[in-house]
């Protein structure tokens, strides 16, 4: 590798004033929470709830509120630092698993990026499921595909797919539901 694969990217041209970038964070350690138990101070314990314990060079960062949800990221701490030297206070995260689609009636919405999958499930307004996994290849998101199918039945729900891989995805794994549609 060139070595510039981990660097921080320039500084956006500046906006309309408010001094706010926001930073779409792809990391595996990341969850939901409902934004009523969200507090900066429990983010290590929910980690360990979800069976992902802190490593000592990590730390949390929370995203701002969506849809009642807080994600909490897990990411090292000198990439935090480094962040927020480079643009301060006003740097926001944000990762795809905040995403809600258009039309959450018995839906399952999937986007694979960088490595990642992103993958949530809707009952109409209620959340059912929200995870993201590695899936290094197709295996992966067919194995990961074939679990849900046993908690959910999946031929009953839509498939919403996003992102640039969304086709291939639908190939994939489209059988498995009475609708596909991707979304841009």
């Amino acid at each position: 590798m060139d070595g510039h694969s981990f660097s921080i990217p320039e500084a956006p041209a500046a906006s309309a004033g408010d001094g706010r970038v926001e930073v779409e964070l792809l990391f595996a350690r990341t969850m939901l929470v409902p934004e009523a138990l969200h507090d900066e101070q429990r983010a290590a314990a929910w980690f360990a709830m979800n069976g992902m314990s802190l490593a000592p060079d990590e730390i949390v960062v929370a995203t701002e509120a969506r849809s009642g949800c807080v994600a909490l990221i897990a990411l090292p701490r000198t990439l935090v630092a480094q962040l927020r030297e480079k643009w301060g206070d006003g740097i926001r995260f944000t990762t795809p698993l905040l995403h809600v689609p258009a039309d959450t009636a018995k839906c399952v919405w999937a986007l694979r990026a960088g490595g990642l999958t992103y993958v949530k499930i809707f009952d109409g307004p209620e959340m059912r499921f929200a995870e993201v996994l590695p899936s290094a290849d197709d295996t992966d998101l067919l194995y990961l595909f074939e679990r849900l199918g046993g908690s959910f039945a999946l031929r009953d729900y839509v498939l919403r797919l996003s992102g640039a891989d969304a086709k291939a995805m639908r190939r994939l794994i489209g059988k498995r539901f009475k609708r596909v549609i991707c979304e841009s």
